[in-house]
């Protein structure tokens, strides 16, 4: 009799913990600007990611991950989606110089606009990180840029 009670108690006692514990969190809007770590890949998607300037890659990384940086084949970054529905990555210049060479660098010193030839979609998952709902794409354009304290800012229209 002492275990069916036991047993009654506990059971109990977890249903009621599920029903009352169960916290609900909504997904941040677009116009929170959630600031995420980004991996960038500055190549044409036209030649495989392997040269030429655009936009190939984008995927969030996290805090951890973006604290060592050995891999000189992604550019570090940080990036936002405001409530304009306009992308916002900034990138500090000494990661612009260890990022393939430096070979995106150009594109950046000394620029008011870096040109996007091709269009890049932002995947659902990088969308959803960014409390946005997919699809997102970077259309090809110029798009401004602006350099301060040694970190360069370009804001894309999505």
């Amino acid at each position: 009799m002492k275990k069916f009670f036991v047993f009654s108690m506990l059971s109990a006692l977890l249903l009621t913990s599920d029903l009352f514990a169960t916290e609900v969190k909504p997904i941040p809007a677009a116009g929170d600007d959630l600031i995420l770590n980004l991996k960038i890949i500055f190549h044409r998607p036209k030649y495989e990611c392997g040269r030429g300037f655009g936009i190939c890659v984008i995927f969030n990384i996290n805090w951890e991950d973006a604290q060592v940086n050995n891999d000189q084949t992604h550019c570090l970054a940080k990036g936002s989606i405001n409530e304009r529905n306009q992308l916002t990555i900034v990138i500090a210049e000494s990661e612009l110089n260890k990022y393939d060479g430096g070979s995106a660098l150009p594109y950046f010193r000394d620029k008011t606009t870096i040109p996007i030839l091709d269009p890049y979609p932002l995947t659902p998952e990088l969308c959803r990180a960014f409390g946005a709902n997919p699809p997102l794409t970077i259309k090809p354009g110029n798009y401004p840029v602006s350099f301060e304290n040694g970190v360069y800012t370009v804001i894309f229209q999505l």
